[in-house]
């Protein structure tokens, strides 16, 4: 199950990454005020994977796998610094084509 919502995850990143500025942060906005109004529901549903994992793990990756309340505010903080980036895209073929010119 994992797995696959890994390889999901990178197929969708593909597409992501070729979303317009404007709407890949509004959707990084989004993104971030999701994982704060799920918060509890990632905390319940990260429990009970650790419970899960507990026989099957050792400590140091079980310790990786345990999302704290923290944790989740640190998403919601990264997820709202990437919206407000600059987005790069066409930013290294302008820089390209004005030193051909020159």
């Amino acid at each position: 199950m994992v797995k696959n919502i890994a390889y999901k995850s990178k197929l969708n990143s593909r597409d992501f990454a070729l979303i317009e500025g404007e709407l890949r942060s509004k959707v990084l906005s989004k993104m971030a005020e999701e994982i704060i109004n799920n918060k509890n529901k990632i905390l319940l549903a990260n429990q009970k994977d650790v419970r899960n994992a507990n026989n099957n793990l050792d400590k140091s990756r079980l310790s990786i796998l345990n999302i704290s309340e923290e944790d989740i505010y640190l998403m919601e903080e990264s997820l709202l610094r990437m919206s407000h980036l600059v987005d790069p895209v066409g930013e290294r073929i302008s820089y390209i084509a004005k030193k051909r010119m020159d």
